[in-house]
Parts: C-alpha cells; sequence; structure tokens
C-alpha cells in the first residue's frame, strides 16, 4: 500500500501542474501565428484526471501503481512547462508538434491508471461511509442504553438512601423511648431496653434484606444491559458463519465435480481416445489442444479449492466471535467480580477484533490478484504453444 510521503508526493505534483492557466499557454502574441489550441482539448481532459487523483482517497493504491501515476503526472507537467517557455526559433513548428503529440500520449498513459482504479476507490469510500453509519448507529444505541442503566442505578441509590433515611428516624424515636423509659423507673428502663434490642435488631435486618434486593436488581440491570448491546452481534456474526458455511459446502461440491470431470477427461481425451495422426505437427496439435484444455480444468479445480478454503476461513472466523459473545454474556450472568468480568472483556476483545488463524489459508492470506495472474500467465501461455503449433 501507498505510503504518507508517497501521497504527500502525488499531491504536491497534482497541485504544480493545476496551477498552470491553460488559456494563457496555448496562444501568445509573440508566437504570431503558432499556437497550441489543438492540444487544448487533450490539456483540459488529462488536468480532469488529475483532479480525480488529488481529490481521491489513494491510500489503499500499491505503491507502483501510486509512483507511475506520479511519474505520468510528472511528465505531463514537464511537457506543460515547455509550452510555457515556448519561443520563436529555428524548426518551432516541429517543436511544437513534438509537444503536441507527448502531450496526447501521456494522457493516453494516464486514462490507464485512471480508468482501473478511481471507480474502486470511489465505490470504496462509499462501503466506508456505509459501516461507518452503521457503526455510529449502533455506538449511539449502546450509549442510549448505557445512560438507561444509570438512571436506573441512580433511582435505585436514592431508593436506598430513603430507607436508610427512614431508619435513622426510626433509631432516633427509640433512642428517645429509651430515655423516657430510664426517666420512669428501672423496671421500665429494662423493659425499653428489651424493646429497643428487639427494634434494632428488626432493623438490622431490614437494612440488610434492603442491601441484597438493591445488589439484585443491579445485577439484573447490568444483565439486561448486556443482553441488549452484544445480542445484534451475536447473532450478526452467527449468521455470517451460517452464510460462509453454506458457500464453502458450495465450492466443496463445485470442486469435487470440476475434479472428477478433469480425471474423465483426462482418461478420455489424453489415455483411451488417442487418434492415428501421420506427422509430427498433427500429433503435437492434437496434444497440445488436450493439454490446454486440461490447464483450463485444473486451474477450475484450483481455483474452486481455494474458494472452499476462504469461506471456512470467514465461517471459523465468524463462529469463534459469535462463540467469544455467548462466553461473555455466560460469564457476566454467573459472576458479580468486576476484575472477572474486565478480564474477560478484554478476552473477547482481542478475539473479535485480532487477528486468528484458522489453518485453512497460508498465513490468512485470501487469494491475491497475483495468484489469480499466474493462473491467467499459465493459460495464456497454453494458448500461445497451440497457436504455433498449428
Amino acid at each position: 500500500m501507498a505510503t504518507q510521503n508517497q501521497i504527500s508526493a502525488l499531491h504536491a505534483e497534482c497541485k504544480r501542474v493545476l496551477s498552470f492557466e491553460v488559456e494563457q499557454m496555448v496562444s501568445n502574441p509573440d508566437w504570431g501565428a503558432i499556437n497550441f489550441k489543438d492540444c487544448e482539448k487533450d490539456i483540459l481532459e488529462t488536468r480532469k484526471f488529475i483532479q480525480l487523483w488529488l481529490h481521491s482517497d489513494v491510500s489503499i493504491v500499491p505503491d507502483k501503481i501510486l509512483n507511475l501515476v506520479k511519474g505520468q503526472i510528472e511528465s505531463f507537467g514537464n511537457a506543460l512547462d515547455a509550452i510555457q517557455h515556448f519561443s520563436i526559433e529555428q524548426n518551432a513548428e516541429k517543436k511544437r508538434q513534438q509537444i503536441g503529440v507527448q502531450i496526447r500520449a501521456y494522457k493516453d498513459q494516464l486514462s490507464e491508471p485512471t480508468a482501473a482504479w478511481l471507480p474502486f476507490l470511489h465505490s470504496f469510500e462509499g462501503l466506508k461511509d456505509h459501516y461507518t453509519e452503521d457503526l455510529e448507529r449502533r455506538l449511539a444505541d449502546l450509549e442510549t442504553n448505557l445512560r438507561a442503566r444509570e438512571n436506573q442505578e441512580k433511582n435505585l441509590k436514592k431508593h436506598e438512601d430513603a430507607r436508610i433515611h427512614d431508619l435513622q428516624e426510626t433509631l432516633k424515636k427509640a433512642n428517645k423511648v429509651l430515655v423516657d423509659a430510664q426517666a420512669r423507673s428501672e423496671n421500665i428502663l429494662s423493659e425499653a431496653a428489651a424493646m429497643s434490642q428487639k427494634i434494632i435488631k428488626q432493623v438490622n435486618d431490614d437494612a440488610a434484606g434492603a442491601r441484597l434486593e438493591t445488589e439484585q436488581a443491579l445485577n439484573q440491570a447490568r444483565k439486561i444491559a448486556a443482553e441488549k448491546a452484544i445480542a445484534p452481534y451475536t447473532h450478526s456474526f452467527s449468521e455470517a458463519a451460517d452464510n460462509w458455511g453454506t458457500g464453502a459446502k458450495a465450492w466443496l461440491f463445485v470442486a469435487s465435480a470440476l475434479l472428477v470431470g478433469t480425471g474423465a477427461w483426462a482418461y478420455l481425451g489424453l489415455v483411451k481416445s488417442i487418434p492415428q495422426l501421420e506427422g509430427v505437427g498433427p500429433l503435437v496439435q492434437y496434444f497440445s489442444s488436450r493439454l490446454l484444455i486440461t490447464i483450463l480444468l485444473v486451474s477450475a479445480v484450483w481455483w474452486s479449492a481455494r474458494q472452499y478454503r476462504v469461506a471456512m476461513h470467514q465461517k471459523t472466523l465468524n463462529q469463534h466471535k459469535a462463540d467469544a459473545l455467548r462466553s461473555f454474556e455466560a460469564f457476566i450472568e454467573a459472576t458479580n467480580s468486576n476484575d472477572v468480568r474486565d478480564a474477560v472483556i478484554l478476552q473477547t476483545s482481542q478475539t473479535i477484533f485480532g487477528q486468528a488463524s484458522t489453518g485453512f489459508l497460508e498465513g490468512n492470506r485470501e487469494g491475491s490478484i497475483d495468484d489469480y495472474a499466474k493462473v491467467a500467465n499459465s493459460i495464456q501461455n497454453a494458448a500461445q504453444v497451440v497457436s504455433k503449433s498449428s
């Protein structure tokens, strides 16, 4: 992928080229009848290509392609600089024609990577905006649930404070009764003391029960908030795993069918039904055509098997993430320890966002453009051999 230095260099070169004033360049009173009006259309179209490269997100473009585009833009800028410093001299018309040919050539060269990459970059930006909006929506829902849980905790705490205040008032009344009993008589004092002890015990029992109810309510609120926040992601990963599993079965069936067909073709076309041909040319042509078909079939088997391994890799990853979220829900429900919850959250996050090896792909690398290019080159070489032999 392109580095930040390469992107900055490309933007600087684009701004340099776009700084040229086209209307003042194509004609100059000092040139007389000579002008560059025939190049104006090519210059304007090339400037549009350069504006697209300047205002697009090119961070995912390979560095080789980015260096190629930068070199083409730089060459086009040099041609514009040559027009800006053009002067009437010997062979001025020939020099003007050479500059025009260079400009058209640079436009054609720049149009190839522009047509190949910019539509993909624009579609990628749209997809990135879509997932960004979806993530922001999910984060907003999560924040709403967290705020609801905070409000529930505040209400529970307020209720607990009110109960404690009532208990304190009860204790004050009990103490007042005890003081009055002491003033009357020792017997009444003893009875009042016994009654106070009974009341204090009841108050402590009520306080313990209130704390237990509060803790249970808080745990229930946390459980409900966790289920509402995690359930959509668990369902999404499970559904993705099922979809990838269905695709893997389909690719396995296709690869098996192609493998059987390849074996049947190799036996019938290369072993059993060999005609009697005279001369080296017809024999080479016969075997070359069948070898090409065999190569195509083998390539199709390899490609189908590769797609099966990619689908199984994705299925395993999504299933693993869904299992991690289910395990997280089970731990949250089974424990009241904050340390245990933090440890489970950390491990679950690493499982979802970390790189995992499933064994289906070498280095977890899905089919790259180079892999498919090798297959295409092999098919092209085989076709050239057949055409030469015929």
